[in-house]
């Protein structure tokens, strides 16, 4: 069976479209993840953290909250004075990114 010019055409026609249309569909969905990820990242940037001390350990609550949203093994006797006095007074954050870092710095 041969295959005509016309139908030649036909084929790289439709292979074109749906070359074209993939394209398309891949620069869309990038684009709302970018879009997505830019909002995210705002909305986490301006959470409240406070990191504090919870039943002797280290702890991180949510602005105002006096229940930690998260409990760390780590007993706040173990740290240097400073780091003690420090924590029991409450260290706000703003922010997942800084949270993150600060808690990195007490539990490592």
């Amino acid at each position: 069976m041969k295959i005509s010019e016309k139908q030649k055409k036909i084929i790289a026609v439709t292979a074109y479209s749906v070359f074209v249309i993939f394209c398309f569909a891949f620069i869309a969905v990038n684009i709302f993840k970018f879009v997505y990820d830019d909002r995210s990242a705002q909305v986490y940037h301006n959470e409240q953290y406070v990191i504090g001390v919870y039943q002797e350990k280290i702890a991180v609550f949510a602005q105002g909250d006096s229940v930690p949203v998260e409990i760390y093994d780590v007993y706040v006797s173990t740290l240097p004075e400073k780091d003690q006095k420090t924590l029991r007074k409450g260290i706000e954050v703003q922010g997942r990114v800084k949270l993150r870092s600060l808690i990195e710095d007490y539990t490592s």
